[in-house]
């Protein structure tokens, strides 16, 4: 996460501004993380199955994260 602060300028973190850079490259982060777990194989069928189970009790988010879990299940070895 901290090489992906580094792309940004340093005269964009000052202020609000600087929270919401944070919380863009904090998701960036994990979709990186994820992708990269992807490609290596490192994605197992249980991990999905994990994911699924907290998607149910996710409540509001549970749509998102469901259909998350499906995309990703294609992929699990």
């Amino acid at each position: 996460m901290g090489a992906l602060l580094l792309l940004f300028p340093q005269d964009l973190f000052v202020g609000l501004q600087k929270y919401v850079i944070f919380l863009f490259v904090v998701i960036l982060a994990a979709f990186l993380y994820v992708g990269t777990l992807v490609v290596i194989g490192g994605l197992k069928k249980g991990d999905v199955n994990a994911f699924k189970k907290l998607a149910d009790r996710s409540g509001p988010l549970s749509g998102v994260l469901k259909k998350l879990a499906a995309f990703l299940e294609r992929f699990a070895t």
